[in-house]
């Protein structure tokens, strides 16, 4: 680094100061120099890699390192961020985080899992690979005896494994944010967390882990707002027999349970790939047998 690099440093952390987000990849903190150098007395012919390490050196920003799964650098800096969750954030700037990771912000399980799951939306509905969107009980019969796919987009930060995953668009339906002078991160709400996990229970741990979080849920959720999240967000799969099936297990009355209770057109089953699953006749859905 040139030995007289001279950089206006109160003009460069007034700019982030006034930031809401608290951490970069590399790359976008570069493009924010190639705009602000002047503004923060950098000579025009000071490099990018300069300026990253005079800011690190100094204490400005923290330098996170992030790989993914083929090794490359995908690393992060943050400013002022006292928590992982807001380091991470930074890699996915539109991302949220959800499932087992938003169980763990609303206190439904433990801190200790080592997966983070952070979601991105696709910004079009893609919907499912069925002809003209239509149901039949063979293709739920079909798809659901196949363990449930999971995502491949993995990184990995300190000795934690964050999975990106690609979620239906859903105009960031039941996202909230958090942000502070220290920490700036989205994640779903608890209605929209249920669902989630409901719907992809493979990112909850288990179905177990699901029923749990149901029952912490108990008496902080808004009934009409999870039947709402659930309308709008018009899955093709009868989700709504596996909801009021935990409502039920989970010992919520049966005033919550009645929101969705429907004609029932399919059997439906509450995760993937189940050995000797039991029947219930009320929701018509099979479950494991541990959570009878």
């Amino acid at each position: 680094m040139p030995k007289d690099l001279k950089i206006k440093t109160e003009q460069l952390k007034r700019y982030f100061d006034q930031l809401s987000v608290k951490s970069f990849t590399v790359q976008k903190f570069i493009k924010i120099f190639e705009v602000e150098w002047k503004a923060w007395g950098i000579e025009k012919t000071t490099s990018s890699v300069d300026i990253l390490n005079y800011v690190v050196r100094e204490k400005i920003f923290a330098y996170h390192q992030i790989l993914d799964r083929y090794g490359d650098d995908k690393s992060i800096l943050s400013y002022n961020a006292q928590n992982d969750l807001t380091i991470i954030s930074g890699l996915k700037p539109e991302g949220y985080f959800t499932y087992q990771t938003a169980m763990q912000i609303h206190g439904w399980a433990k801190k200790s899992s080592k997966m983070i799951y952070l979601n991105i939306e696709h910004t079009k509905d893609k919907g499912l690979p069925i002809d003209d969107n239509e149901l039949s009980q063979e293709t739920i019969d079909y798809a659901f005896g196949q363990p449930q796919r999971q995502n491949q987009n993995l990184f990995i930060y300190k000795n934690k494994t964050i999975m990106v995953t690609n979620g239906k668009k859903t105009d960031r339906l039941g996202v909230v944010t958090i942000a502070d002078q220290q920490q700036y991160y989205a994640y779903t709400d608890m209605e929209r967390t249920l669902i989630d996990i409901v719907v992809r229970p493979v990112y909850a741990g288990n179905v177990r882990n699901i029923l749990k979080a149901f029952k912490k849920a108990k008496g902080s959720i808004n009934i009409e707002t999870l039947k709402a999240y659930l309308d709008r967000l018009n899955y093709i799969y009868p989700y709504h027999q596996a909801i009021g099936f935990y409502l039920e297990k989970a010992g919520y009355p049966m005033r919550d349970q009645y929101h969705f209770i429907q004609p029932h057109q399919f059997d439906f089953y509450l995760t993937h790939d189940m050995d000797y699953p039991i029947y219930n006749e009320k929701w018509h859905i099979y479950h494991p047998e541990e959570i009878e």
